[in-house]
């Protein structure tokens, strides 16, 4: 014992096992990565993360989190180009 506990965290919805917080500060279950946070898990080992989703045996939660995790970011609505050019054309 006497082990280091992960400084990551997970709150998890019992009922749908969905991964309410910042899936990135989710600890790693099990496996070679065991209590390093996922996000962390991501960036040093990003083929185990894909061999993990390929795998049918993935626990539901754990899956949606990496999935989260993978998933390209969704940019948050800001001026697109094409208004910014048409305010340039526009002034007068």
């Amino acid at each position: 014992g006497g082990g280091q506990t992960p400084t990551c965290f997970s709150v998890v919805d019992s009922a749908t096992g969905e991964v309410l917080d910042d899936p990135r500060n989710a600890p790693m279950p099990f496996g070679k990565h065991r209590g390093r946070c996922l996000g962390e898990m991501l960036d040093v080992d990003p083929r185990y993360v894909r061999w993990l989703l390929e795998q049918d045996w993935l626990d539901k939660a754990l899956r949606t989190a990496l999935e989260r995790l993978t998933a390209p970011a969704q940019p948050k609505p800001r001026y697109n180009l094409v208004q910014v050019n048409l305010k340039r054309v526009h002034k007068v």
